[in-house]
């Protein structure tokens, strides 16, 4: 398993390669780029750029993956001006996410226009969105990581089925699957059976902490989200892929917090080693 962190983590720097630096200084493996975000605004992801720091992450032993852009964007909005924006930012990101030789492109699912806005139409929109994208991909690489990101009267993916039957309807190998572990608690999804469904084409797993009514995006611990459920769940299914800490925070990460919660499921985590954040020595046990 790759353990790795978002650059959102990283609130305190815009820049890429010291993000890329203090991750591997913490001992984490993996850092999934937001793309259009102030640390990867599209405009500064050219090739030149996108290759530099795809150059210093191997030197660094720090594996890439990508977030596509997701303010003010829905694949499946009901206002087809909203869906052209986002595909073309989706296709933008995709030709960046190529240039850093990312393993995989998160990509949101997305939520309903409206409360009553019908869901079999959200699931037509939302195949033929995707469609398209993977019709604008010609390369092997990086697949393209559905995530679910709805909950309550916004979602229009209520079972695990409906997320396995999208990935079934889609039959594309570079199709696979992000699970958001804080919008999965959200909408009192099974995640469990989720992993186990998904098997290969699950390729990243988002964790961050919330209080169970509002997407926090919390450092782990901060909240009462059971990541150690399907951690176990993960570790069951012998998952290989990424495990990304996706808080919003104002300082680093800290490994050891999920050392604490790996622990509590099955023992020391794979690949990660498990140091402070520079100058903080708090307790950050979790409840």
């Amino acid at each position: 398993m790759i353990i790795g962190i978002s650059s959102l983590a990283w609130q305190e720097t815009d820049d890429l390669e010291a993000i890329l630096q203090g991750t591997a200084s913490l001992g984490f493996r993996g850092v999934e780029i937001n793309l259009g975000s102030r640390e990867a605004p599209l405009e500064r992801m050219t090739r030149h750029y996108s290759r530099r720091i795809s150059r210093r992450a191997r030197q660094l032993g720090v594996r890439l993956a990508a977030h596509a852009p997701a303010l003010d964007l829905n694949p499946i909005s009901g206002n087809r001006l909203v869906r052209r924006l986002t595909f073309d930012q989706y296709r933008e990101a995709l030709h960046a996410a190529r240039e850093l030789g990312a393993q995989f492109m998160t990509v949101h699912l997305g939520v309903l226009s409206y409360p009553g806005f019908d869901r079999g139409e959200a699931r037509r929109l939302c195949l033929e969105f995707y469609r398209r994208l993977l019709d604008a991909h010609p390369w092997p690489a990086p697949v393209i990581a559905l995530e679910n990101v709805g909950w309550g009267h916004r979602d229009p993916f209520l079972q695990v089925e409906d997320y396995l039957s999208l990935l079934d309807d889609l039959a594309d190998p570079r199709a696979g699957f992000t699970l958001d572990v804080g919008h999965g608690f959200l909408a009192g999804l099974d995640m469990a059976a989720l992993v186990r469904g998904l098997g290969p084409r699950l390729v990243n797993v988002h964790v961050h902490d919330n209080d169970g009514v509002e997407d926090w995006h919390r450092p782990l611990g901060e909240g009462v989200v059971d990541v150690a459920a399907v951690v176990r769940a993960l570790e069951e299914a012998g998952y290989q892929g990424f495990l990304t800490f996706e808080h919003v925070s104002s300082r680093p990460p800290q490994a050891a917090v999920l050392h604490r919660i790996w622990a509590r499921a099955k023992g020391p985590v794979p690949g990660a080693a498990g140091r402070e954040a520079p100058g903080e020595g708090r307790d950050t046990r979790l409840p």
